[in-house]
């Protein structure tokens, strides 16, 4: 897989900076992710890694550059998929603990779903993970 998971843990990019390479890295992950989509042509893909936390404090910004995977679909449709061509579109969805899916259909029961701000969880980060920041300090 490819996309931020390395970086900046083993590598920077001090001469081009570190954010703009994120943003870069993480525009490139999610193409490709759809591009494999749109390749294998699954009846449902499931993004399961997509908003990865890094809980060092030097590295936190890498949340706010993260695709949040609730705009996955969008994209995609956005850049894979043509309005009015026979083509693939796939089903997509979004999910959180707690979420089932029955016979390809997505029951949203997670209690994540309703602490969401613009469709992100970021916001629960340093709730969720006060110890494990700090220790970072």
């Amino acid at each position: 897989m490819v996309g931020l998971a390395t970086f900046p843990i083993r590598s920077t990019a001090p001469k081009k900076g570190d954010v703009e390479t994120g943003r870069v890295r993480e525009q490139l992950f999610v193409h490709n992710l759809c591009r494999i989509i749109d390749g294998l042509r699954p009846q449902v893909a499931i993004p399961f890694a997509a908003d990865f936390v890094l809980l060092h404090h030097r590295q936190l910004w890498i949340k706010d550059l993260k695709l949040p995977r609730a705009k996955l679909a969008e994209y995609y449709r956005a850049y894979f998929h043509k309005a009015g061509e026979d083509k693939f579109d796939a089903q997509i969805m979004d999910m959180y603990p707690g979420d089932v899916i029955d016979a390809y259909e997505l029951s949203p029961t997670s209690p994540y779903r309703e602490r969401m701000r613009e469709r992100r969880l970021n916001h629960l980060i340093d709730e969720q993970y006060v110890v494990e920041i700090a220790a970072t300090h």
